[in-house]
């Protein structure tokens, strides 16, 4: 009885070391990504001007399913007004990456849901999917370096 109480106590132990270095290695990691591409990547304190300089994306942030979640909205250059507001949200909790492409089109890689991106069409933005458009479509170089094996 005494021998498995001990081998219980070792298992949780081995358990909590092996624990605590995977939270280690990923907050490490997502520090990493954040520095290398933080004029890139929108995050909830920093915002992005599109790459016309016209627009700034940012995320918005709320409770959705008992979850963290974000969505965005797009502003004029002088952060004032709310051009478009993307009613999709996406969990924090997932990796997730927020991004302006080429010609002003937003990203938002989900580890969980896909990869999309709206495209500008005169005052709004309209969600395609990357999956059905990615002959058609230039992914940023960021996102390529990001998750290579999905953006070969």
């Amino acid at each position: 009885m005494i021998k498995n109480v001990i081998i219980i106590l070792t298992m949780i132990t081995l358990l909590l070391a092996f624990s605590s270095c995977s939270i280690g290695n990923i907050q490490q990691s997502s520090e990493v990504t954040n520095n290398m591409f933080e004029d890139q990547i929108v995050t909830e304190s920093n915002k992005v001007n599109s790459p016309s300089g016209i627009y700034i994306l940012e995320i918005v942030t709320d409770n959705v399913d008992n979850a963290m979640s974000f969505s965005f909205c797009i502003k004029n250059k002088t952060d004032e007004i709310v051009i478009y507001e993307c009613s999709d949200y996406y969990r924090l909790r997932d990796v997730t990456y927020l991004l302006w492409g080429e010609n002003d089109t937003v990203w938002v890689y989900s580890g969980d849901l896909g990869t999309f991106f709206w495209e500008q069409d005169n005052d709004s933005w309209i969600k395609k999917t990357y999956v059905d458009n990615r002959e058609n479509i230039v992914v940023p170089q960021a996102l390529k370096e990001l998750k290579p094996k999905d953006f070969d």
